[in-house]
């Protein structure tokens, strides 16, 4: 047994690598993602109030210096009350985005610690009803934001991501109003892992 254990740590680590480059471009990254809400019922962004975890996976690639691109999914409870209305479901949140980096070579240095971006890209939610007794909702999102990056070595990183997520329609709260459409905040709190594929 002791040995199946060693043969697995060492196929688990042996895919850790470098930092993202030419030669290993692949990065896995886990993550939390708290989501604050912004339409029809009120406005809870900067308010840190009932967030949830929304566990998440991210895999991204190294395109060159300046751009990465990654492919991520998180999925959790997603919630928002106020004396307007109030409602409760699940998300499964998709995304692909493209980030940009400004650890560079010409504005930061290529191995600085601190690895500051700004991103944008395309989304799609799925909202279940249940707990609305009414239909899913599907619709598509737009991301921008930034991030940061602190690389404690060239394998291993801690980040931070907001985005302001733009919908394509005012159903995200199971309502609609003539203010247009709902938007939210995301909070991506994450590990990153260089991967040696």
């Amino acid at each position: 047994m002791k040995r199946i254990k060693i043969i697995i740590l060492a196929l688990l680590f042996g895919t850790i690598s470098f930092a993202q480059t030419s030669e290993n471009p692949w990065s896995v990254g886990v993550n939390f993602n708290p989501k604050e809400y912004k339409g029809d019922l009120g406005d809870s962004y900067f308010k840190f109030k009932n967030l949830n975890l929304n566990p998440g996976l991210t895999v991204s690639r190294y395109v060159n210096d300046f751009l990465d691109v990654n492919l991520g999914a998180n999925y959790g409870e997603y919630s928002y009350s106020s004396e307007l209305g109030s409602f409760s479901s699940n998300v499964l949140d998709l995304g692909l985005k493209a980030r940009i980096k400004l650890n560079n070579g010409m504005l930061l240095k290529k191995d600085a610690k601190l690895a500051p971006y700004v991103t944008a890209g395309l989304g799609f939610n799925i909202l279940d009803g249940f707990n609305q007794n009414d239909d899913n909702q599907n619709f598509l999102n737009i991301p921008v934001g930034g991030g940061v990056r602190w690389n404690y070595n060239d394998w291993f990183s801690i980040g931070y991501e907001l985005t302001h997520n733009i919908n394509s329609n005012d159903e995200y709260d199971f309502s609609t109003a003539e203010s247009g459409n709902d938007s939210y905040l995301g909070h991506q709190i994450g590990l990153n892992f260089g991967l040696n594929l």
